[in-house]
């Protein structure tokens, strides 16, 4: 496995100076490398070996074990440190990423996503914009878009939609809303995410109106009916 596009998700310390990562390649999804002497900051392999980098690795076998031979960076997302809301967002991005390729083979969309929106973060969008943006790209990666302006119980079209079910799968009428756990949303949250839905991640630069209340709406949606819950996203 050489020069494959890589972020770092995560990194655990390995004996006195080396580094486990924990690497999502475009080309070949989530896998671990031992990164050595990534502990001393004067090696070279040191800067490659922080979470959020990006960038192009290569790698040596020995041992059935993968180890980092060379790192050119292409992204290292310093700033994100800087700013708690972005680096929170930034975690539950990644964090979600991680839980949804232990069931999907779309290396290259996901990616795409992750690091588009890492990029959108450093460049100063709203973090909760963004990581609404990157929920709702999620759930039609998943499969799983939510209603917007179709019943999703019994396909009744609604102008208006003002109930959202995410047990159900998105915007409910009232009729049927009758015991479910339905919660009250603005006819715009649903077709601000009609818009997220509609574009693609490198030409997103924001919603005019987002409303905040759109970021527990998509958390609860996809924590219900995808199963994806994320631990970093009580930092939020």
């Amino acid at each position: 496995m050489e020069n494959t596009l890589c972020i770092v998700m995560r990194t655990a310390d390995w004996r006195d100076a080396d580094k486990m990562l924990t690497l999502f390649s475009r080309d070949f999804g989530l896998f671990s490398a031992l990164a050595r002497g990534a502990k001393n900051l004067k090696n070279p392999v040191a800067a490659a070996s922080q979470p959020f980098c990006c960038g192009i690795y290569s790698f040596t076998s020995r041992n059935g074990r993968l180890y980092v031979s060379q790192c050119e960076i292409k992204k290292e997302f310093y700033s994100l440190g800087a700013d708690f809301e972005r680096y929170a967002a930034g975690c539950v991005m990644m964090e979600m990423a991680e839980k949804i390729l232990q069931n999907t083979e779309e290396f290259e969309r996901l990616f795409i996503l992750l690091a588009t929106c890492l990029v959108h973060l450093e460049n100063g969008l709203d973090s909760r914009e963004v990581l609404t943006y990157f929920l709702v790209q999620v759930s039609d990666l998943l499969g799983i878009r939510p209603a917007t302006h179709s019943c999703a119980v019994c396909g009744e079209k609604m102008e208006s939609p003002r109930l959202f079910c995410a047990s159900e799968g998105g915007a409910v009428c009232r009729g049927c809303a009758a015991g479910l756990a339905a919660t009250s949303v603005r006819p715009e949250e649903m077709q601000s995410i009609e818009i997220m839905l509609a574009t693609l991640p490198k030409e997103f630069t924001g919603l005019k109106g987002y409303d905040p209340n759109l970021l527990a709406v998509m958390r609860d949606y996809l924590g219900i009916l995808g199963e994806l819950k994320c631990r970093s996203m009580r930092f939020l």
